[in-house]
């Protein structure tokens, strides 16, 4: 019966007699009913289900959860109760009746488990008897694993392998697969991963690693980080020079002749026009086009170094431990990036590391530090939900004068540009900031500086901001 009425104390008891009869039904009916009720409920209250003769308890509610707690239909009750008080059992007993699942119903067998019939349970395919519970079956009770037959199931494995009474006589040969003579396997051997590693540890416990990643491959130091890679076009990168074939002497077309005047490309605060050239002669090792290096002179334009802007730099730059956001999310400092690494972009694209950058600048270089979070030289921008803006706009338009003589296709016109302002909201990694701070910052020591060089759209995420790398996205 669900028929309970909550009662309210201004009501008298002669005036809530039929009320509290009902409720008495309810109760001592365990809320009965072909459905369960949806109204007054209290956790750990019980329902007798007579449409399928089970007893119920709520055990949570919102939403509401009944869990089972005995089946009359299937007779478990009556059974639960025969076997265990059938008679007084040892602890030795209930454990030799727990693992009796033999199917013919003299232990505590299956017919207690959900409803299953123990004949069922313990079915050809899958004995669960005693000794093999108590793990003590041979190699022949393999028969019952998923119907493989045990010959097979020994044979998985090289060496001596059990036969089919346990003992450890079967020799089982491998040798088709993968021919092997002492410690020299021949064959091919193929790793297939998203970026595989192979590790390995000498006798002195130094761990070095085997490591391929995207079109680079190559070896990891002891500290996981590249120690050298080479691409698929033969380049070689090392981290403690770098790019290889930028050290190589350059060839003979390249250079001209001997003695003569050239332009090395080596500008040293070069953004002013009032910089003065001067000629200085050089000594350098050149590739004389027939497999032999050679000494040779030449005249070699440098500029003056009281001038306005550093152009070593290749793009703009920050210090050494800044964190760029990686294309999963991770961050990674700006002085570990390596080709071939993917970042973020501040469109919601991925863009991938074509070559670190490395930017040393001299006394007196003016950086720009941006809420006490982010520095930078001031050729940057930065991404605001409206648009560009400026770190210094005149000095964003000196480099990019200087930049678009080497290429064209790079940079935001500054005229749609502004300087950035206290008060300016930024596009950040997840979300948005307010600029609350800006610092002009005037080096005390020479330093080196680094970046990235990117394809795509040449936007990044620099210590969670967003910024460009010679950018061309409006």
């Amino acid at each position: 019966m669900q028929n309970f009425t909550d009662i309210p104390s201004s009501r008298t008891l002669s005036d809530s007699l039929i009320e509290i009869l009902n409720n008495d039904k309810t109760a001592i009916s365990c809320s009965s009913g072909t459905t369960f009720p949806t109204t007054n409920q209290q956790v750990g209250m019980l329902c007798y289900r007579s449409d399928q003769l089970k007893l119920y308890q709520l055990i949570s509610t919102n939403p509401d959860s009944w869990r089972l707690i005995m089946d009359l239909a299937s007779g478990i009750d009556t059974q639960f109760a025969a076997k265990l008080n059938a008679a007084t059992y040892t602890a030795a007993d209930v454990l030799a009746k727990l693992l009796t699942v033999d199917g013919a119903g003299t232990g505590l067998d299956a017919d207690l488990l959900d409803g299953q019939q123990a004949t069922a349970f313990a079915s050809s395919t899958h004995n669960h008897n005693a000794t093999y519970l108590g793990i003590t079956a041979k190699a022949a009770d393999a028969d019952k694993l998923d119907g493989y037959d045990s010959t097979a199931f020994v044979r998985s494995v090289n060496g001596a392998g059990p036969d089919a009474s346990g003992n450890s006589t079967v020799n089982i040969d491998l040798s088709s697969r993968v021919a092997k003579t002492g410690d020299t396997m021949t064959g091919n051997l193929t790793i297939q991963n998203t970026a595989p590693t192979i590790t390995m540890q000498d006798t002195d416990n130094v761990t070095r690693s085997l490591h391929v990643n995207s079109n680079l491959m190559g070896f990891l130091n002891s500290g996981g980080n590249w120690d050298m890679y080479a691409n698929n076009a033969g380049q070689v990168w090392t981290a403690n020079y770098g790019w290889l074939h930028d050290k190589f002497a350059l060839r003979t077309t390249v250079l001209g002749a001997q003695g003569a005047a050239r332009d090395t490309g080596i500008r040293t605060n070069c953004g002013n026009v009032n910089c003065n050239h001067v000629q200085t002669l050089g000594t350098e090792v050149f590739d004389s086009g027939d497999g032999r290096h050679q000494l040779r002179t030449y005249y070699q334009i440098s500029y003056s170094v009281n001038c306005d802007c550093n152009c070593n730099c290749g793009t703009c730059c920050f210090p050494l431990d800044t964190m760029l956001t990686m294309a999963n999310g991770a961050r990674k400092r700006v002085d570990k990036m390596v080709a071939g690494d993917q970042v973020r972009t501040a469109f919601g694209d991925v863009a991938t590391v074509l070559e670190p950058i490395v930017c040393p600048v001299e006394l007196g270089e003016v950086t720009v530090l941006i809420n006490q979070t982010l520095r930078m030289t001031r050729e940057h921008l930065l991404r605001s939900p409206d648009g560009w803006l400026a770190v210094d706009r005149d000095y964003y338009a000196q480099w990019l004068a200087q930049k678009r003589l080497e290429t064209l296709d790079i940079g935001i016109d500054p005229n749609l540009l502004r300087n950035v302002e206290i008060g300016d909201t930024l596009i950040a990694e997840n979300g948005s900031i307010c600029v609350e701070s800006i610092e002009r910052l005037t080096g005390e020591a020479a330093e080196v500086l680094m970046s990235v060089e990117l394809d795509g759209d040449r936007t990044f995420f620099a210590n969670g901001i967003a910024v460009e790398s010679k950018t061309n996205k409006e």
